[in-house]
């Protein structure tokens, strides 16, 4: 009568042998569904850096193509560059206009000091800083699918006018 106190069910598993297998298993399809999201988390991180490696690449390719060499050996672009600031404020005599996504992140740094806004064009009215001398030395930004324009202007008040358009799949 001893056996009997283990009440086997019909396949021949007791209770508690039945519920330690859906405990397992429960934990094991827990684990597995773990492993799923951050192995998602980590692609799309990737898939994002890959992006942005790529629209650094081609602003880089077209910045050597068609730039003056005196400007184009001033100008790097970076990517996630993050800054609430508002101000321009410059009399280095960078013309600069900025056709951009709302929120955009962008970095100027011009001379010795560095110039940091976000870009919130509602109305569609470029960002402009003063015109006398002077050239552009970096521009910084988060590019999202981008349609950025560039108009520079030197000491001989001639135009580098820079115009170029990343699609984003």
């Amino acid at each position: 009568m001893s056996g009997m106190t283990k009440h086997p069910n019909q396949a021949g598993f007791t209770l508690v042998e039945l519920s330690m297998t859906m405990t397992i298993s429960l934990i094991l399809l827990l684990t597995m569904a773990v492993i799923l999201v951050l192995s998602r988390r980590q692609t799309d991180s990737m898939n994002q850096r890959l992006t942005l490696l790529r629209d650094e690449m081609i602003l880089d390719r077209w910045v050597q193509h068609y730039m003056e060499p005196a400007v184009r050996d001033s100008i790097q672009i970076f990517s996630n560059v993050t800054n609430e600031n508002n101000d321009v404020d410059t009399d280095d005599g960078t013309i600069v206009h900025l056709f951009l996504p709302d929120s955009t992140q962008i970095r100027l740094a011009l001379a010795d000091q560095q110039i940091d806004w976000r870009v919130n064009l509602v109305d569609n009215h470029p960002l402009d800083s003063p015109a006398s001398r002077i050239r552009l030395r970096r521009i910084a930004g988060q590019i999202a699918g981008i349609h950025l324009e560039v108009t520079l202007t030197n000491s001989e008040d001639s135009l580098n006018y820079a115009r170029f358009i990343v699609p984003r799949n």
